[in-house]
């Protein structure tokens, strides 16, 4: 697969994007790791066919086309997987920070105009939407453009909705992979939470270009010896 380049759609010689990137990599190596948790890897397959449940959940939740779902999850392969879920299933999505308080969380649900909330683990969200905050939805063009919506850190107030169009998206990918030189045989180690932009490159370009990502489980985060393992 190519990772370098760029055609007329600012895709890269491919123009496969995230998802299509992804995909290209199930197909023809099925068997590479794709994820690395607490030492336990899981492959491109595994991940596909997780994500495949993920979809199905998805489509039985009884969404409109183009309604945003709200995804409660903290970092781990089920949270990837559910990630995407939604990206193969050209569903918006709403991924905020697990850690905000319930309150936030209900009030960023509701803004976005979600009405379900899904967990990566198949429980009941221990947060639902507000229905005291008024819905400020993506408008149809909108939504069926937009991939990821994150949040701002919401230090001083309520977390900002930041929507990240899919062409935006598929064009950082189709940069950083050459730029960074992710490829297959390359291991990327993430330590940044599933809901910080930073994510793009760490797990969603190296995921589309079939390279290893090491996700730091954030438990372990803050254990200098558990860190300077992983890297070695």
């Amino acid at each position: 697969m190519t990772t370098n380049g760029s055609g007329a759609n600012g895709l890269g010689t491919d123009g496969l994007g995230l998802v299509g990137g992804f995909l290209s990599q199930v197909r023809e190596r099925p068997d590479a790791t794709a994820l690395v948790w607490n030492g336990e890897e899981t492959t491109y397959r595994a991940l596909y066919e997780r994500a495949g449940r993920d979809r199905d959940r998805l489509a039985g939740l009884g969404l409109s086309p183009g309604e945003p779902v709200g995804v409660l999850a903290a970092k781990s392969p089920a949270a990837v997987a559910l990630v995407l879920a939604c990206l193969l299933s050209r569903r918006p999505f709403l991924l905020p920070s697990p850690a905000l308080a319930d309150s936030l969380l209900a009030d960023l649900f509701s803004q976005a105009g979600c009405r379900q909330v899904i967990t990566a683990d198949g429980t009941d969200a221990a947060v639902t939407p507000n229905p005291e905050v008024t819905a400020q939805p993506l408008a149809p063009r909108e939504a069926a453009e937009v991939s990821f919506m994150l949040t701002t850190s919401g230090s001083t107030s309520l977390p900002k909705i930041v929507p990240l169009g899919r062409d935006a998206v598929n064009r950082f990918v189709a940069w950083a992979a050459p730029a960074f030189s992710i490829g297959p045989g390359v291991t990327v180690l993430n330590y940044a939470p599933l809901n910080f932009d930073l994510c793009l490159l760490d797990i969603w370009t190296t995921l589309a270009h079939g390279g290893r990502v090491v996700l730091v489980d954030p438990a372990l985060a803050a254990r200098g010896a558990h860190l300077l393992d992983l890297l070695v």
